[in-house]
């Protein structure tokens, strides 16, 4: 089921029906983190990745 449903978000995203938003490398925390310099660090990276995307989010906006 998740693959397929990945499956569909990525042929969404080469169709430009859809912007995905992923982490633009491997996140520096595990699933029980609780360092909170690791957290933000994950965090900002969050950010980053997606302030990166904004162009192309406002772009499809305006097409709609």
């Amino acid at each position: 089921m998740y693959n397929r449903e990945v499956e569909l978000c990525n042929q969404q995203e080469k169709e430009g029906k859809a912007i995905l938003i992923r982490p633009s490398r491997p996140i520096p925390v595990g699933r029980y983190e609780k360092d909170p310099d690791r957290l933000k660090q994950a965090y900002q990276m969050g950010m980053a990745d997606a302030e990166e995307k904004l162009p192309q989010i406002r772009n499809m906006l305006t097409r709609v």
